[in-house]
């Protein structure tokens, strides 16, 4: 059962490692939104804020995975 559950959940190590990925993108995100709207681009700024609040909200998604991974003694 649980090699099935890993082919369409991360579980383990593979979620914080996911968790951080989406942290940098929603960095990375952010700092161009500053940027585009420094150059008065108003538009592309509002689809990277987008952009990095996805990326955010998938993070605290992994998150909480991890916390229940933890609370329910899974081992990967």
């Amino acid at each position: 059962m649980t090699d099935q559950l890993a082919l369409f959940e991360p579980t383990g190590a593979e979620v914080g490692k996911l968790a951080m990925q989406h942290l940098k993108r929603a960095a990375d995100a952010r700092r161009t939104a500053d940027v585009c709207i420094s150059r008065g681009w108003l538009a592309l700024a509002d689809q990277k804020i987008n952009a990095a609040e996805v990326h955010e909200f998938e993070a605290e998604c992994l998150a909480m995975l991890a916390d229940f991974e933890r609370l329910g003694g899974v081992k990967s």
